[in-house]
């Protein structure tokens, strides 16, 4: 694993970003990285927890609770459009606890809701938890229109080695000066490992659709065709994507 820490990221260490990178880009206009919730889950994450080979893909690894989502836009922006992915680990508020901590820079995330319970043919396979991005410090932050949806792996394996969370140290453990001691609050303030995160900006839907509505009144959309500005796709690259297996039932099973 990488040891670059830039803005909390270190390099997928299941899969070349620049060659997922450069299939994703080949692809026609109107393909979008956007997989469902529980293909987030089944896919991504599970696989990410288990070290295991993902398919090619646009989530960065990132401290993500130590940036705004202003932060770490203006760095990942041209990995995404409208919505970004993160794989983070989380922390605890509490060393003794199980509260999650959500302070994020120079603000925080809270909670909107209960989770809600994602299942893949009737299996309940994860969690999805909403929360809502404030500034300042709560309880008297000011509510932003950033949104995030944190996903969560239902029945995690097993944390990960020492040597492994060193890449992800919670804020404290900097402060400690004895290796050993920093090694025990690792784990005693990890929570988890890994969890996928998908951060968007709230919108005015209504407002949205009424200046299509006005811009398109009779709702034509024309396109040319023959022309190269959209590129070549690299077959080479697309028969490996095809290649791989996403049967989800593979990854229900218990032995995956």
């Amino acid at each position: 694993m990488s040891n670059n820490f830039e803005l909390g990221t270190t390099e997928n260490i299941n899969n070349n970003e620049e060659d997922d990178e450069e299939l994703l880009s080949s692809f026609p206009a109107g393909y979008r990285f956007k997989p469902r919730d529980d293909e987030l889950v089944l896919f991504y994450l599970k696989p990410k927890l288990l070290n295991l080979r993902l398919p090619p893909n646009r989530i960065r690894d990132v401290e993500l609770y130590h940036y705004n989502p202003q932060q770490l836009i203006e760095k990942y922006g041209s990995y995404g459009e409208e919505e970004w992915y993160f794989f983070t680990p989380r922390d605890k508020k509490y060393r003794n606890g199980l509260r999650p901590n959500r302070t994020a820079g120079d603000g925080y995330w809270k909670a909107t809701g209960a989770d809600k319970i994602l299942r893949s043919e009737s299996h309940e396979i994860g969690y999805r938890k909403a929360l809502v991005f404030y500034k300042g410090k709560p309880p008297k932050g000011e509510k932003t229109d950033w949104m995030m949806h944190e996903f969560r792996l239902k029945d995690p394996p097993a944390k990960l080695s020492q040597d492994e969370m060193r890449a992800f140290p919670p804020n404290s453990v900097n402060t400690l000066s004895s290796p050993r001691s920093k090694e025990t609050t690792l784990r005693q303030l990890r929570l988890d490992d890994w969890i996928l995160c998908k951060i968007y900006q709230k919108s005015d839907k209504s407002t949205k659709n009424s200046a299509l509505i006005s811009d398109n009144p009779q709702g034509v959309v024309s396109f040319e065709y023959g022309s190269d500005e959209f590129g070549e796709m690299d077959d080479n690259l697309y028969c490996d994507y095809l290649m791989f297996d996403h049967n989800p039932s593979l990854l229900l099973d218990d032995n995956f």
